[in-house]
């Protein structure tokens, strides 16, 4: 609440947590002083704040808590600064210090040299408050790279385990339809091998009988062909099936590509904030990230996902591109009224890469004024997205193109194409998507229009998520 800035609320949780802090002992009792020490800091009433900062200071001496101590001194020390008491803030700030250096509480340290460094630079001693500084830089660079380099490997770790679980999910498939096949063939062995008997022993039991039994012998042929007839009408339907699993399989593929090549553009954006030192911004983008992470794993599980929950996804992923350009790109998701997003399903991360594409090949490029459009309406069971940016043009595009850009555009783009080619098997001849050059008014290049048509699925249980399912209910 008080980060919130509801400091209203925030003294209603202390008076709750009073109650409970009266008995509890020193440590949650110190913890109440501190907090409501920092809340009328907050709220710059400083003497209310130095009798419960002080009084949460004198307990948790007793208890000899060093790391709480160090935790009160910080806004002890801003406190006096505020009150314009500077020998007292100095002093406790180089009794922070001390602490600190002595325990090796790093953020500590940090603080309490950047505390020192504001006092000083106020009192006008230089060299004093460019000593401090010069600490506080040293030892907060060295806790941001530390922290940089672990979040760093926890993702690549994460990225190299997802590979190989996917890999492994794949050769599990793969085993299970072999396994599959092989006691289909054995069937139809066994079944093939009964049907060869049956007709020696009819073939015998004709040549005894020949003389005595000609129409019984008809018979047993007619018998016989419809037999061969239903063996011939299992086995075209076993081979239909085979070729549906088949294309399930391949569906499976593309999307377990898709998803590593999104992750790595992703993070390659996060390092690109990380190599022009904007931590909060990296910071910010990881946030954002991670919740984007997480509803591509959970969707990825899925065959078909509603529209629904692919624009909730690609609006969070153009979010996160609207922050690596800051205020200098603006884009809009227009659906149309008719369509109820939440009864149209259609399969995972198909929308992101053709947005991706414009944004990185076409206003990537541009300076100033960047705008992406994207349009949504159905028609006969199709899906018509119309993707408009106001980029350079692909002409100019494939002159500023380096090889890095080049590999990531043909490999979203055509894992994308021979998904978008396996789900739109019959769309009458129609291409599934097409890409049209914007010209203004004088010839010149004004962006790029990509038109995709996608055949939807109807609305059923087996494809929809138990959250669509209550939002439906």
């Amino acid at each position: 609440s008080i980060n919130k800035k509801q400091y209203d609320s925030a003294f209603y949780y202390f008076h709750l947590f009073e109650n409970y802090a009266q008995t509890a002992g020193a440590g949650p009792l110190s913890k109440l002083y501190t907090g409501l020490g920092e809340l009328h800091l907050k709220l710059k009433n400083f003497d209310t704040a130095l009798v419960n900062l002080n009084q949460a200071l004198n307990i948790i001496k007793k208890a000899r808590d060093k790391n709480q101590v160090m935790r009160i001194l910080l806004p002890l020390s801003t406190t006096y600064k505020e009150k314009g008491n500077y020998a007292q803030a100095i002093k406790i700030a180089n009794e922070l210090l001390e602490m600190a250096n002595e325990n090796g509480a790093r953020q500590f340290i940090r603080d309490a040299h950047f505390m020192l460094y504001g006092l000083f630079e106020h009192l006008e001693k230089v060299d004093s408050a460019y000593y401090h500084l010069r600490q506080y830089t040293i030892i907060k660079d060295s806790i941001d790279l530390n922290l940089t380099a672990q979040k760093l490997q926890f993702y690549k770790i994460k990225e190299q385990n997802e590979k190989a679980q996917a890999s492994i999910n794949i050769l599990n498939d793969e085993k299970k339809l072999q396994q599959q096949r092989l006691k289909e063939t054995a069937k139809q062995r066994k079944i093939l091998l009964t049907g060869i008997v049956v007709l020696l022993l009819l073939g015998s039991l004709v040549i005894r009988n020949i003389s005595l039994k000609r129409n019984s012998e008809r018979n047993q042929r007619q018998l016989a062909e419809n037999e061969l007839k239903l063996q011939k009408s299992e086995s075209e339907k076993k081979l239909a099936e085979f070729q549906q699993q088949a294309t399930d399989l391949q569906m499976q593929a593309l999307r377990a590509q898709m998803n590593p090549h999104f992750i790595f553009n992703c993070l390659n954006a996060i390092n690109g904030f990380i190599l022009i030192n904007e931590s909060e911004a990296a910071a910010g983008y990881l946030t954002k990230f991670s919740r984007l992470i997480r509803m591509v794993l959970k969707n990825s599980q899925k065959k078909f996902i509603s529209l629904s929950e692919e624009l909730e996804t690609l609006n969070l992923y153009l979010y996160m591109e609207s922050l690596r350009f800051k205020d200098n790109f603006t884009y809009l998701i227009k659906c149309d009224d008719t369509i109820d997003t939440l009864s149209i399903f259609i399969p995972p991360l198909l929308l992101q890469p053709f947005a991706e594409n414009a944004i990185w090949h076409g206003l990537a490029h541009k300076q100033e004024d960047r705008e992406l459009l994207i349009e949504l309406h159905v028609e006969e069971n199709i899906l018509h997205c119309t993707i408009t940016d106001n980029g350079v043009g692909r002409e100019k595009a494939a002159s500023l193109k380096s090889k890095s850009a080049e590999k990531n555009k043909s490999l979203g783009l055509q894992i994308t194409r021979n998904r978008m080619k396996l789900l739109n098997n019959n769309l009458n001849g129609q291409p599934f998507f097409e890409i049209n050059d914007l010209k203004d008014e004088w010839g010149n290049a004004a962006g790029t229009r990509v038109h995709l048509r996608i055949k939807i699925k109807e609305t059923n249980e087996e494809n929809v998520s138990e959250d669509v399912i209550q939002k439906l209910s």
